[in-house]
């Protein structure tokens, strides 16, 4: 809250803080759309001949493949995967002697490569042999066999890199055989995911591989009790979410006896999944375990009716691009009449920081699309998956601010008890290492903070693709007519739909309008009853003709085949008609016409046999008494697949449908027999329906992403279009954009639209250069490497520096702060008011108003907030000798790493905007760079402000509070 403050206190020149979060080539042609118009092409014309201009002027953008570092990357990159192949080469020669072995001797292998271990070999000199053992136990126990590529990966994983692979190449398999050689040292390894839905998924699926060699499997979930925590940890192999590895993290931290410690003492080799998302997105947000305070809470009320009636433009000012509001001069005075207040920041009596959560709470955090309401609890979607995050509130009030203008019951406020990022949760490793699809545009980051070098793994198949540029309309409207007129001329051709949006809102807009033309559709959003069917929806995303909207696409976990999934609709038939059978409540069936045939009666009789079978080993094991609960687990999800060995962690030791589905070896006439026999007669019977509608969809062109706006990470973007073209299919991708998203209206796209209207060109006409796209990405690297050094070169100064250097930059903050205060304000406002902005800062400030009047008052300031600051450090010093240090530091580090990552998203957003301002004659580059300047400007004027502010305002708790 403390630094939140600050944006509202400086006046004039405002610092901004942004919010934190609680937590290729193708050979298809382009989808066809309305002509272009004569004026709309003559646009056209002048847009390509500005961006030749660009290209051909004094100061060329090159060609990223001529760009040094570009370079330089790409021959390490090839350097490192030929080292690599041949590597694997050697593993292919090994595959008929591995192959020949029997089951027992291949899982006896896993004791002799630890034998081997401790008599002295290293896991570098077992790798090739390891690998060749895991490809073999995934294709005994999955039917999965790694490619050659996929070795590749494994191996960038083994040296402690991050492979970057991309959707639907299969990177869960990847993961195998370096957690399994990093595992064989007995000291675990961990498997890092997103979400609960991709642990479970992936331990019950790849953990058939480890547990086939004679490695434990251990599953963390959000609802495991302590003991199950401590039992999957001391596992081989441990598969977890981020969130819950912090929060156990943490938990150990402030554990008083060793019963409550869950993790292992040393923390040895972990995969990140989703890299970029995890490390780079959500890693500098700390993850925190708070206690409830007695704060009064009937403020939140107050304010919140308070900001319903204030006005934008008059009481406060709303700043969309730095995610924060101010409130004006008017604004402050009518609400301190209105609360009946001298001052808003009095320290005694605040009521800032309420008023500033109430108005955030309406302009900016908006219902179905930053939180939804569930359960008389408002509950935050993740931005980057668009699901809703159980059990995490915004903090700072911001969280209680929602709920009052909700009208829920408002939940005390918290204080920190412990905290921690991932990015320093993740650097405690002895070796780490992740997997992404999208990781490329932030390599020197990865680089940088973590010590992961990214190596782009070569495709299985070259990519058939076609990413169309993007389409910029004048209006919404428009947008929505021509998205719409392309799905419906594609959807006629038979292609499958995939329509991407950024909230549970506007895919609902976009939902009702395909209702009102009858089109048939599934929609995939936060909202609960979609959540429930979303790997149902997901994998038969690829059917004929099908229609899917998504909130977000990434860390979905399930592959959109072209055809439709039959083995997935194999098992949710036996599931449904276990559930009959077994009379289970909770499995909710599938809609009407989701299976592509009705089944044989042979094929009926099969399952009638297994589920009878199901049934009598359900009523058999009725005398536990959770029994009830543990098969309806077995039926929850067909599609995450299960294990016929135990996991650790309290999950069930025989899971039937996965294990039908597995190549596992079981029992002749075994239950687990007959549900293997009935899930392949009916899966057969799928396949066999669904065989000549894959082949007409990809006769059609495969799947088609339509993007209907540009999420604030670019790499969720990039994710949707990854979707389209898996593993050498045919596929295409198309964002339709208007002028009137938040993305340009930030940066005066109602200019650009004033000029079109001039022009006359009609809403309906798309505007598009990929030409000038291409230049302003060159541009983009350039200057975001250099803004990137100079930060970096600022926060290893401030990590690396001595006390008295740290005192240095916490006393040239105070004076950077001290001087925006003073030229927004004496001019302005005078020394009374100027002096009650310096002491918002700096509460201890030895100043009078007298004092900011005549000749020397910048420099008698100047001296009196530098004492402050000697003041302030020597009460810190005297609670503990080197908290001024050690607390300045933290603030400094925490400020710089939030906003630069606000800063990244900005620019990501300038880029897509700078395009546009082709057509008013503007070149696009320069606009970049200057824009790009003066965001970085006030980055660093935010950095500075924050810092201060959040150091006069730091209060340590004594030791016996």
């Amino acid at each position: 809250m403390l630094a939140a403050l600050a944006s509202l206190l400086v006046g004039g020149s405002t610092a901004y803080l942004p919010l934190a979060p609680a937590v290729r080539v193708c050979t298809h042609q382009r989808p066809a759309v309305a002509s272009p118009t004569r004026t709309a092409s003559a646009a056209m014309g002048v847009l390509d001949q500005v961006s030749e201009a660009i290209r051909g002027g004094g100061e060329q953008a090159s060609d990223s493949k001529s760009d040094p570092k570009t370079a330089a990357f790409t021959a390490a990159n090839d350097r490192t995967v030929m080292a690599y192949t041949e590597r694997v080469a050697r593993i292919n020669d090994l595959e008929d002697e591995i192959e020949a072995l029997e089951d027992e001797a291949l899982a006896a292998k896993t004791a002799e490569f630890r034998k081997r271990l401790a008599a002295g070999e290293t896991e570098e000199e077992l790798l090739e042999e390891a690998f060749a053992v895991v490809r073999e136990a995934a294709w005994r126990t999955l039917d999965l066999r790694h490619y050659d590529v996929q070795l590749v990966g494994a191996m960038a994983l083994n040296d402690g890199k991050l492979a970057q692979m991309g959707t639907g190449e299969g990177k869960t398999l990847v993961a195998t055989g370096a957690v399994y050689l990093n595992a064989l040292s007995g000291k675990g390894a961990m498997v890092v995911t997103v979400n609960d839905y991709l642990a479970r998924r992936d331990a019950e699926g790849m953990g058939q591989v480890y547990a086939f060699l004679g490695l434990s499997v251990g599953l963390v979930q959000s609802g495991s009790d302590t003991a199950a925590r401590r039992e999957a940890y001391a596992s081989d192999v441990t598969y977890v979410t981020n969130s819950e590895l912090g929060f156990d993290y943490l938990r150990d931290n402030l554990a008083v006896t060793a019963e409550e410690v869950v993790l292992r003492r040393e923390l040895n080799y972990c995969v990140v999944d989703e890299g970029d998302s995890v490390l780079i997105d959500e890693a500098r947000v700390p993850l925190i375990i708070s206690g409830k305070t007695d704060a009064p809470v009937d403020k939140f009320g107050a304010a919140s009716k308070l900001a319903a009636v204030l006005e934008r433009g008059i009481h406060y000012d709303v700043f969309e691009k730095e995610q924060t509001v101010s409130l004006t001069d008017k604004g402050t005075r009518d609400c301190e009449k209105a609360l009946a207040v001298g001052d808003l920041y009095e320290p005694t009596n605040p009521w800032a920081s309420y008023v500033s959560n109430a108005l955030k709470a309406k302009e900016l955090f908006v219902k179905e699309r930053s939180y939804l309401v569930q359960g008389g609890e408002a509950v935050i979607i993740d931005e980057f998956s668009g699901r809703v995050m159980e059990g995490r509130r915004w903090g700072d009030g911001l969280h209680q601010a929602v709920e009052a203008k909700e009208g829920l019951t408002v939940q005390p406020e918290t204080e920190v008890v412990a905290s921690v990022t991932y990015q320093s949760l993740f650097r405690r490793f002895r070796k780490l290492s992740s997997m992404s699809g999208t990781a490329l545009s932030e390599a020197e980051e990865f680089a940088t903070i973590y010590g992961l070098d990214v190596v782009d793994v070569p495709p299985v198949l070259p990519s058939l693709r076609s990413d169309i540029p993007d389409s910029v309309f004048k209006t919404t409207r428009g947008k929505s007519n021509a998205a719409l007129a392309e799905l419906l001329s594609l959807r006629r051709s038979g292609r499958p739909i995939l329509v991407g949006t950024t909230s549970v809102e506007a895919s609902q807009v976009f939902s009702d309008k395909l209702t009102e033309l009858g089109v048939k559709h599934e929609v995939l959003s936060a909202a609960p009853e979609a959540a429930q069917r979303e790997a149902e929806v997901v994998a038969q995303a690829g059917r004929e003709g099908s229609v899917t909207i998504s909130t977000n696409m990434a860390g979905r976990g399930t592959d959109i085949l072209l055809g439709g999934n039959p083995a997935f609709m194999a098992r949710l038939y036996l599931r449904t008609a276990f559930a009959a059978a077994a009379g289970l409540s909770g499995v909710t069936p599938p809609r009407d016409g989701f299976f592509p045939r009705a089944v044989s009666e042979e094929a009926e009789a099969a399952v009638g046999r297994a589920a009878a079978r199901f049934a009598q080993s359900r009523a058999a094991a009725a005398a536990d008494d959770d029994a009830e609960g543990h098969e309806r687990a077995e039926l929850a999800a067909p599609d995450e697949g299960c294990s016929p060995w135990h996991f650790r962690g309290g999950f069930p030791e025989r899971r039937l449908l996965a294990v039908a589905a597995s190549s596992a070896a079981v029992f002749e006439e075994s239950v687990e027999d007959e549900a293997r026999e009935a899930l392949e007669a009916v899966g057969e019977e799928f396949a066999e329906e669904l065989a000549p509608e894959k082949e007409r969809v990809l006769q059609a062109g495969g799947l088609h992403v339509i993007g209907t706006n540009l999420h604030d990470s670019r790499r969720i973007d990039g994710q949707l279009r990854g979707r389209a073209g898996r593993q050498g299919d045919p596929g295409s991708t198309h964002f339709f954009l208007s002028l009137e998203d938040r993305i340009f209206r930030l940066f005066g796209g109602d200019k650009i639209k004033g000029l079109l209207d001039f022009m006359r060109i009609s809403e309906d006409q798309p505007l598009e250069s990929g030409q000038v796209q291409r230049v302003v990405e060159e541009t983009q690297a350039k200057v975001l490497a250099v803004q990137r050094e100079d930060t970096y070169r600022t926060r290893a100064a401030v990590l690396r520096g001595s006390a008295d250097e740290v005192l240095d930059t916490l006393a040239a903050h105070a004076a950077g702060t001290a001087s925006d205060i003073l030229k927004s304000n004496l001019d302005a406002s005078g020394a009374e008011a100027t002096l009650a902005k310096l002491q918002q800062f700096f509460p201890a400030v030895p100043l009078t108003a007298a004092d900011l009047e005549g000749d020397g008052a910048e420099e008698r300031a100047h001296a009196a907030v530098q004492e402050a600051l000697r003041a302030k450090a020597a009460e810190l010093d005297s609670v503990r000798p080197g908290l001024a240090v050690e607390s300045g530091r933290f603030l400094a580090l925490t400020q710089t790493d939030t906003l630069w990552k606000a800063h990244m998203k900005a620019m990501g957003y300038v880029k897509d905007f700078a395009g546009l301002k082709a057509y008013s004659g503007t070149d696009p580059i320069q606009v970049y760079r200057e824009e790009g300047l003066r965001l970085y400007e006030a980055m660093q004027t935010s950095l500075r402000q924050n810092t201060a502010f959040s150091f006069f305002q730091y209060q340590p708790r004594s030791k016996g509070a």
